[in-house]
């Protein structure tokens, strides 16, 4: 209650309180003992800030203007203090604006520039509050027409390291209207220090030989952080050594178009804080044995700090610090010298100077080194060893010692009992923890385990489950698959279950592609594999904020294995902008092939065109040249194929055409198949065409069996080796082309090939289209060849009824009718065909009994010519001479030769094509009398004693 305390002193007890973290105290002083004056408002702002909520700031400033006192600009500049980030300070700067417009001056435009430089804890935020900040530069500048000074700059330089925005920090250092100072030139060097961009340092380094700035020790040791980052450990190296003898030392960095920026490095007094950075430097380039070398010339007292000043020049040897020992082992892989290492920080306490005792870190980075090693039992001794420094076991040596677990493989469990001592004890684990406890069981497969730590971190801890550890969740399932011992992969049910139980105890917020992403794109494609199509599309559409490749790649897949191409389509014209693709509309190319695939497999090849026009590369696209496939293979493929089965060969062959040109795909064998196919369906079409209207004639000048030929020829002019499949459809255009040679010319290639070992096997096909083409061709003698090869194959291919039928009309249509006869009765023997068969017939009292008939169904007319012939004539032979076996002809006695030719109905002239042609046979040539059943139009009966009459003539005439 001294009315007589100066105002002063009164801000000086409120510091004071604010010193000792007094909140509360300095409050009530405020409020009830001070003179309520500017200067104390100004001091207890400014004191508290940085342990006082905004909201409380702002409740004292309520306060004082109620008070009749008006805030000034140091109040506001206190204000900054009070918030982390660039969003909070914006709020602040426009909050402000609105009521103090005239106090808002360089210096509180300068507090807000540089809250945008503290950390905060939103992620990714380094990027939007160095932008935030550069907003706030120029508007000062453009609203409030104010001049930023050197700590604007030094401020700005600082948002700008932190963002690695190298470029922009040096067009502000030509902008500056201002000479820099020392500060500024070193928070210029820090940005290219923390970039890793030494060129640009040394670029920094040459304006200020210009402008006749000192290098001070300051500025050296950001050049040598920036060759550490960049992994140069040697030319930091020759700094040190430089420094070291007192020398000077030139550095050169390309980067102009005269060749390099060449700077002389001037000596400056070391001390330990530059030794440790070359020494970082050698552990990120992890060359231990130059870090350890370091070490040991510090030991032995080779760096000396010369101290001058005004009065007299001294030098003090420099000694190791706890730093230095914790870089040596940052670039340590041998988990004997960490534990030398760490013993010998144990043993400087002994020491008058240089005292360096292991912290928890040491321990940290001992049992990573440990990790390095393998070697689990050192990593577990200097575990348990630190508690004889008095040094309690935290978190991050815990999860060193789990992650060295992982590494040495097969600890799982070892990993488990980490937690569970961590949890004993009191240590609460962190994200790395809980991964590589995870990493541990999902490398032995145990998914159960898995889950549990899964939702324990979540419910016991309240740890964010970022996007490792999905992954890893992800890793379990398909390590699992691996730790089989069976060869029979994990039950897809089995799979969808696992990651249907992590996706029902998701939050809201872990359904974005960045944090559950690679859970969800798992689910999608099992759910795609075992045909539940709805459930992939509800789990997609659960997706919150933009989906990326994989998960869109997923449903893509899920579409074209349900054949779903309209769902395909509708999804991705509204999906979003994927970063990472590179397609002209910024579209995940190999989502789009699985749409093209959906649109292929359906018969939809226009949709399929479509998407191929709207987002695949334009005519005259280079890049499809400079780079890989830029659409999948395996979707230009299928489309090739669907143009051929929807009867438009000519596209097939244009989309082939472009293939590598246009969408970078290299054509391979399916390819060139699909496309050999689609010519041969055109074929097909064209010669039905013809068929079905013959008084039109073929103007086309496109003949498909040229091109089926074409293809065949570039594919051995690449390197190609045809398969089976490209050779019948060659051969079968060929043969409905009526080009025998070329049809016979294709089957002898393929023969090499096969002789060669280049055909892994032989396709019937191909002998069948071959023989066609040569009956169609009038060669018998080509297709008899033919034949005898295919028997001659040993069994690799063996003929069938439709060889025997081409053979046999090739023949017939010679006039080689008595080989036509021999061979089909060779045939009869190899039971190629077997013309007899079991059906039920009237007889004369109209009882339906079983009988033996002779079945001409699928039979072409010369097979049924000849069939008819051997029957009858074998029935004249008394004796066995190795004909057919006939059945007994006491089952024929009751009903007769009952001849199967049937009704036609299948042909496409609708009536029967077989029941003339044996009715001519029976009538021209055997004179034998024949009836049409008529229970069954599509039956033929010689009655018992015409046939008994027949057999009996034909007999007397031999």
């Amino acid at each position: 209650n001294d009315t007589n305390i100066h105002p002063w002193e009164h801000s000086y007890l409120i510091k004071e309180f604010a010193h000792a973290k007094a909140y509360d105290a300095a409050i009530f002083y405020l409020n009830h003992f001070s003179d309520h004056s500017v200067h104390c408002y100004t001091s207890a702002i400014s004191a508290l800030s940085p342990i006082m909520k905004l909201e409380d700031a702002f409740e004292l400033i309520q306060t004082m203007k109620s008070r009749g006192t008006r805030p000034n600009k140091f109040i506001l500049t206190a204000l900054f203090q009070c918030v982390d980030g660039g969003i909070a300070a914006l709020k602040l700067v426009q909050d402000l604006e609105d009521d103090y417009r005239l106090l808002m001056t360089t210096e509180v435009y300068n507090a807000a520039i540089h809250a945008c430089t503290r950390v905060n804890h939103r992620r990714n935020s380094l990027q939007d509050d160095f932008e935030i900040a550069l907003n706030l530069f120029l508007k000062m500048q453009r609203d409030n027409k104010l001049r930023p000074n050197l700590s604007t700059y030094t401020s700005l330089l600082l948002a700008c390291s932190r963002a690695r925005q190298v470029q922009t920090a040096i067009g502000l250092l030509d902008e500056m209207t201002i000479r820099p100072n020392n500060v500024v030139w070193g928070a210029a060097l820090n940005v290219c220090a923390k970039a890793g961009r030494p060129e640009k340092a040394l670029e920094i380094c040459k304006r200020m030989e210009k402008e006749k700035a000192e290098i001070t020790r300051r500025h050296v040791g950001a050049i040598l952080a920036a060759y550490a980052k960049a992994g140069d450990n040697t030319t930091a190296l020759r700094i040190l050594q430089a420094m070291q003898q007192e020398g000077s030392v030139r550095l050169k960095s390309g980067g102009k178009s005269d060749g390099s920026i060449s700077i002389l490095l001037k000596p400056v007094p070391l001390d330990i804080v530059l030794v440790n950075i070359v020494i970082n430097a050698c552990a990120m380039a992890d060359d231990y044995g130059n870090a350890k070398q370091i070490l040991d010339d510090l030991k032995e007292g080779k760096f000396i700090n010369t101290i001058e000043s005004s009065r007299d020049k001294r030098e003090v040897t420099l000694f190791p610090d706890e730093f230095t020992y914790n870089a040596v082992l940052t670039a340590c892989s041998n988990s004997q010298e960490a534990k030398l290492i760490v013993r010998e920080m144990r043993l400087t306490r002994r020491y008058r100077f240089g005292q360096a005792p292991p912290t928890a870190r040491t321990y940290t980075l001992a049992i990573n080194a440990c990790k390095k090693a393998n070697d689990w039992e050192t990593a577990r001794f200097l575990l348990e060893d630190c508690e004889h420094d008095g040094i309690e076991k935290n978190v991050f040596m815990y999860s060193a010692a789990i992650w060295t677990a992982v590494q040495c493989g097969n600890l799982e469990q070892e990993a488990l009992d980490l937690l569970k001592e961590m949890q004993r004890a009191n240590c609460k684990p962190n994200l790395v923890t809980y991964l590589g406890v995870l990493s541990a069981v999902a490398t032995a497969g145990k998914t159960d385990t898995a889950l549990e730590l899964w939702d324990e971190m979540k419910t016991k801890h309240g740890i964010m489950r970022n996007k490792q550890v999905f992954s890893t969740m992800v890793d379990a399932l398909e390590f699992k698959n691996k730790q089989s011992n069976s060869s029979i992969l994990q039950p897809i049910e089995e799979r969808v279950q696992f990651l249907e139980t992590i996706v029902n105890g998701m939050e809201k917020d872990e359904f974005t592609v960045g944090t559950g992403g690679r859970v969800l794109e798992c689910l999608i494609f099992e759910y795609g594999r075992s045909g539940r199509f709805n459930d992939a599309l509800r789990t997609f559409n659960r997706i919150q904020g933009p989906t990326n490749g994989p998960c869109l790649r997923a449903m893509m897949s899920s579409c074209a294995l349900d054949k779903r191409w309209k769902e395909a389509i509708s999804i991705l014209h509204t999906s979003d902008i994927v970063e990472e693709a590179e397609g002209p509309a910024l579209l995940d190319t190999r989502a789009l092939g699985f749409a093209i695939l959906a649109c292929s497999k359906s018969g939809k090849w226009e949709e399929a065109l479509n998407l191929l026009e709207l987002y695949g590369p334009q005519p005259g696209n280079t890049r499809a040249r400079e780079s890989a496939e830029i659409i999948p293979i395996s979707a230009i493929n299928s489309l090739i194929a669907s143009c051929g089965r929807g009867q438009r060969p000519d596209l097939a062959l244009k989309v082939l055409n472009e293939m590598q040109s246009r969408y970078g795909a290299i054509p391979n064998e399916i390819s060139y198949r699909s496309a050999v196919i689609a010519c041969n369906q055109g074929e097909h079409e064209q010669r039905r065409k013809t068929n079905k209207d013959s008084h039109l004639k073929n103007h086309s000048t496109l003949q498909w069996w040229e091109c089926s030929l074409s293809l065949l020829r570039r594919m051995k002019e690449e390197g190609l080796q045809p398969d089976v499949q490209t050779y019948s459809s060659v051969i079968s255009s060929c043969q409905l082309a009526g080009k025998w040679q070329r049809a016979l010319g294709v089957l002898r290639t393929m023969m090499i090939d096969y002789e060669k070992g280049h055909c892994e096997k032989l396709n019937l096909f191909c002998f069948n289209a071959a023989i066609s083409a040569c009956a169609k061709g009038g060669a018998w003698l080509e297709a008899v060849e033919i034949y005898y090869k295919m028997l001659d194959l040993g069994g690799a291919v063996t003929p069938d009824f439709v060889t025997l039928s081409s053979l046999l009309i090739a023949l017939e249509d010679a006039g080689q009718k008595e080989m036509a006869q021999t061979l089909y009765e060779d045939g009869v023997k190899k039971k190629i065909v077997q013309p007899w068969t079991t059906t039920r017939a009237f007889d004369d009292s109209k009882q339906k009994i079983s009988i033996q008939a002779i079945d001409l169904h699928n039979f072409s007319s010369s097979m049924a010519r000849i069939a008819i012939r051997t029957v009858l004539e074998s029935l004249v032979v008394e004796d066995d001479d190795g004909r057919e076996k006939l059945p007994s002809f006491s089952i024929l006695s009751r009903t007769g030769l009952v001849i199967i030719v049937g009704k036609g109905k299948g042909s496409e002239l609708d009536h029967s094509i077989l029941s003339p042609t044996v009715q001519k046979i029976l009538k021209n040539e055997y004179d034998i009398p024949f009836i049409v059943d008529p229970r069954n139009e599509g039956r033929l009966i010689v009655k018992q004693n015409d046939l008994e009459n027949f057999i009996t003539k034909r007999r007397s005439w031999s």
